[in-house]
């Protein structure tokens, strides 16, 4: 990965999503259950990557084996365009 693209742009959909998931149910749980250490925080995340990893597996998705998505490169900024400027 250039040290100038985001990790991202490398990862299937369905890790970054994955990964997404994982994030949101931690913090949910933070405010349902008043997680307010570190400790608990890192437990309940741990647990909830741990949970989305094994449902893939369940479902025979393997992110690692799953195509790369492409996104566009940007454009390179078109030039300016100058005026003709009339006397």
């Amino acid at each position: 990965v250039p040290d100038n693209r985001p990790l991202a742009d490398f990862l299937p959909t369905i890790t970054i999503k994955a990964k997404d998931f994982a994030n949101e149910i931690t913090t949910f749980s933070i405010t349902r259950d008043g997680l307010d250490t570190e400790r608990a925080i890192t437990r309940e995340h741990v647990k909830n990557n741990t949970d989305v990893r094994n449902l893939l597996g369940e479902r025979n998705i393997v992110p690692r084996k799953s195509p790369a998505r492409r996104r566009p490169q940007k454009s390179p900024t078109p030039p300016q365009i100058r005026r003709k400027e009339t006397s």
